[in-house]
């Protein structure tokens, strides 16, 4: 997502937490979740420009720094 494209994902850990909404669930049929990726791609794109900030290494960082400094000094 910080490269600007969706993404074909599986439903495990926190994946779906961070990338529904953002691309396609890889179930068991690739060439399925390709189609599904195509056909809504410009829908997609959209959705990641407008929300692009929230994948960004700068947002990223700036939130580990935040959780690490809240765990460390309280």
């Amino acid at each position: 997502l910080s490269c600007g494209l969706p993404v074909i994902y599986h439903q495990s850990g926190g994946t779906p937490e961070l990338v529904s909404g953002y691309g396609v669930e890889f179930k068991d049929d690739l060439v399925a979740a390709l189609e599904k990726t195509v056909n809504n791609y410009d829908s997609f794109i959209n959705k990641i420009k407008k929300d692009y900030f929230n994948f960004s290494i700068d947002y990223a960082g700036k939130r580990y720094l935040e959780v690490f400094r809240k765990t460390f000094t309280d």
